[in-house]
């Protein structure tokens, strides 16, 4: 087809468009691969660090959003030189704005590897802004004597201002939370360290290897009750889960709570924790940022996910986490609805962030140009326990029946390279039609259901220039091709699938060869009618 006859398409599917809807739900994950995540919100924005869970001898990213559902890659908020101190294992960073600057506390050791003995140091850097770059001003600052470690540390400041460390102590296989009060400036200790919570229900034992781990603590006040929310078990067991203990005071003592855990696995979720509790957009309700595992099957990637928390009067001080869930919740209280899915020819030059979402981005390898958006491949997949894709650009599906249909350039060389339409709702659940290599030129769908990978794969003799299309027909979905835009041949068969929010993509990877070949995808367009079935 030439460029009028897919303008005369896009602007047909353009008048069967939805734009009078808009999506008023999130689904968990949302789309972020970071471990033992910590929020901070200034200004009506939210940030958003972590541990970087695929690479964690980089330093510490941040992310940015408006709604607690749809984050932004900004960099890296503290990285790494030849000279700072902290050179490896940046884990569970926290931010909090002091005295007009903004005050990281972090894990990190000097090196020289990220594996054990992880030799794990307190740190603290400064920056002006939440978005870095933050300066060491105390690294190392504390490890504890002997062969013990220090991780998790959390500053908590009471009503009266006086501030308190709360971390972990890593002791031979048994993890116990310590606090320690601080000097006003909240550089040095003001007194010993003292025993908060350690390991004592059957919740927070791990019982292939014997530890047993009370870890990843946050402190906060209300009324005139303190609590202290933390996480038991092994962080690479599906059973990690999130407990909370309260006193009258932030040094203690501690009584756990009868009910812990209070956020445990699921069939769908699996290993939630290292939660912190951060308010709504509008302040009316309380959520819990926490991570999971990537993959119900296959630990190992944790990615980011929030849910609504609640204090309960039927009994004093209880906490109640509506979670983990993994179908489709209100947004939180004060968020804008955001835009269902629209056609875009990418001619403006620009990528309209508030329905676009990027997924894992990396914008040194994407670019717009000449209405085409240029996703440049790399080493990385979705495939079962891969998670390291880059650059997932994802909108919502219009509400009902819908054909979502792209125009793509690309000359895959290598086996696996391949660029790719999909719909997909989380690393576990999608379809993707791709143009590909695999032992020759192909077309495959591949589709993932709750972690179980299943592939269909049939020769391809076109040219560079293929059209992909994707329909939905209630739970059902076809993958068809063309080379000219107006034949079209379905591959594979039908495909049921129960999607929860599900969204359409485009991404292109080189798993394997990590060839940068470049896929030009030249509009995206969708067209939805529930009186239609697009499965003829």
């Amino acid at each position: 087809m030439n460029m009028m006859g897919w303008m005369i398409l896009l602007m047909s599917f353009q008048g069967a468009n939805v734009e009078k809807h808009s999506v008023s739900e999130y689904c968990n994950p949302i789309q972020v691969q970071l471990a033992d995540p910590w929020v901070l919100q200034h200004e009506g924005v939210y940030y958003l660090y972590g541990t970087h869970d695929r690479n964690p001898g980089l330093g510490v990213p941040v992310y940015t959003s408006t709604d607690l559902v749809h984050w932004s890659w900004r960099g890296f908020a503290f990285k790494k030189t030849a000279s700072t101190w902290s050179q490896v294992n940046f884990w569970g960073p926290e931010v909090l704005r002091f005295e007009g600057r903004f005050r990281m506390y972090y894990n990190a050791s000097p090196g020289p590897k990220p594996g054990p003995p992880f030799n794990m140091h307190l740190c603290i850097a400064e920056s002006d802004s939440p978005l870095g770059p933050f300066r060491e001003v105390k690294a190392p600052w504390f490890q504890p004597e002997g062969k013990d470690e220090a991780i998790d540390q959390s500053v908590f400041l009471d009503d009266d201002g006086k501030g308190y460390l709360y971390w972990t102590r890593v002791t031979d296989g048994r993890n116990e939370i310590q606090v320690v009060p601080l000097t006003d400036d909240l550089l040095r200790f003001a007194g010993p360290s003292r025993l908060c919570v350690q390991p004592t229900q059957a919740w927070e034992s791990h019982p292939w290897n014997g530890h047993v781990v009370a870890e990843g603590s946050f402190a906060f006040k209300r009324g005139a009750t303190c609590y202290l929310t933390y996480t038991g078990n092994h962080f690479m067991d599906s059973h990690y889960a999130i407990g909370y203990a309260t006193s009258d005071s932030p040094l203690g003592p501690w009584e756990k709570s009868p009910d812990n855990p209070i956020l445990a696995a699921n069939d769908h979720v699996s290993g939630p924790g290292n939660g912190m509790l951060i308010p709504s957009p509008d302040g009316t309700e309380t959520f819990m940022v926490y991570h999971t595992h990537q993959s119900v099957r296959e630990l190992g990637w944790r990615q980011i996910a929030i849910d609504r928390v609640t204090f309960t009067a039927d009994k004093p001080n209880r906490i109640v986490v509506t979670g983990p869930t993994h179908t489709p919740q209100p947004l939180p209280s004060g968020a804008p609805a955001r835009q269902r899915g629209r056609d875009d020819d990418f001619t403006s030059g620009v990528l309209d962030r508030a329905r676009w979402r990027v997924v894992n981005e990396d914008p040194t390898a994407w670019h717009m140009e000449n209405g085409a958006l240029v996703i440049t491949a790399g080493d990385g997949d979705m495939w079962k326990h891969r998670g390291d894709f880059r650059n997932l650009f994802l909108q919502h599906l219009p509400e009902g029946n819908t054909a979502v249909t792209t125009r793509l350039f690309f000359e895959p060389k290598a086996n696996y390279e391949q660029a790719f339409l999909c719909l997909w709702q989380d690393h576990d659940n999608y379809i993707r039609l791709s143009r590909a290599w695999a032992d020759g030129p192909k077309i495959l769908v591949g589709r993932e259901q709750e972690g179980v990978y299943r592939e269909t794969a049939v020769d391809y003799t076109g040219g560079t220039e293929l059209h992909l299309r994707i329909t939905k027909d209630g739970d059902t979905y076809q993958c068809r091709v063309s080379t000219d835009g107006q034949s079209w041949k379905a591959v594979g068969p039908a495909i049921e699938m129960d999607f929860s929010l599900p969204r359409a993509g485009l991404g292109a990877v080189s798993p394997g060869s990590g060839n940068p070949v470049q896929a030009r995808f030249e509009a995206i367009c969708f067209s939805s009618d529930t009186a239609r079935s697009f499965s003829q």
